[in-house]
């Protein structure tokens, strides 16, 4: 379970993070290329050795990590865009929604067991979802021709992700939560940053600002240890099902307490009746559990 508590705990300073970027006008994605340099260097830190390394291609892992890396810097970038044309709202909806396909994965695909408890506790948890993220009466969004695919992608990339976490740690990986498949995941984000980035910067419509380095930095530490534990919690006892509701659930309250002791935000009656069903939720899952 400390494993689960830290997974919930970096996740949500991954958000704390990001709301601090509109403050400091930080450009999203030049932060994000020098987020996943970070997480390379920090894997490096923590298996002693540079991560990517040329034996990695024999892993049984290695291509699945490929695929991530891939998966991730295109993943990131689609949730910038929701929030950019749907608001954050839409952008956080649509991220955590992935809940549900996850959990039908797991119960189809991986065999887990499901009980009454468990199935009402991950429609407690989605529902929580949506409350907690529901929008304001002037908040506006512009769902227009082809931008209406944005959110969706961003739902589908979201859902595909944690499913193929979810396959390498159960079924692929010989080593729970490897550094090095890791560090290799984060690796490939970067080169495909690295180079876009160098080419947008040639080409004169990107500069690089010290800043934008200082907040990839600040993202690439919670990142790092976001991935790390929650392939730490999967590898575990702890069921698929009952991990990604409880994380998702855990993120919503932790997020919700930091937001009023750091940022003062107040909340809305639907957000409220939102984190009484993350509450909710928690319960529902601890008894299916148990």
């Amino acid at each position: 379970m400390l494993a689960l508590f830290l997974s919930i705990l970096f996740t949500t300073l991954l958000g704390v993070v990001f709301k601090l970027y509109g403050k400091y006008q930080i450009d999203i994605f030049q932060a994000i290329v020098f987020n996943y340099i970070t997480c390379v260097l920090v894997a490096w830190l923590d298996i002693g050795a540079f991560p990517l390394q040329l034996t990695s291609i024999q892993a049984p892992w290695f291509n699945w990590s490929i695929l991530l890396g891939f998966l991730f810097i295109a993943g990131f970038n689609l949730a910038a865009q929701t929030v950019r044309y749907f608001g954050i709202t839409a952008g956080a909806i649509m991220q955590k929604m992935s809940l549900g396909f996850t959990v039908l994965f797991s119960f189809w695909a991986m065999g887990e067991n499901m009980n009454l408890y468990k199935w009402l506790g991950v429609v407690a948890a989605i529902l929580a979802i949506f409350f907690t993220n529901y929008p304001e009466k002037n908040q506006k969004t512009s769902a227009i021709d082809w931008k209406i695919s944005i959110p969706i992608l961003t739902l589908v990339f979201a859902t595909v992700i944690e499913i193929i976490f979810l396959v390498v740690e159960k079924r692929v990986a010989t080593k729970s939560a490897d550094p090095v498949f890791i560090g290799t995941l984060f690796g490939t984000a970067a080169i495909i940053g690295i180079i876009s980035l160098t080419v947008l910067t040639l080409a004169g419509k990107e500069k690089i600002k010290s800043k934008n380095i200082l907040a990839g930095i600040a993202l690439g530490l919670p990142n790092y240890g976001a991935i790390y534990f929650m392939l730490k919690a999967l590898g575990g006892d702890i069921d698929a099902s009952v991990f990604f509701t409880l994380n998702n659930v855990g993120i919503i309250v932790l997020a919700a307490i930091l937001a009023l002791i750091l940022f003062k935000d107040r909340f809305s009656k639907p957000q409220y009746f939102g984190l009484g069903l993350s509450i909710l939720a928690i319960v529902l899952i601890s008894l299916g559990a148990s």
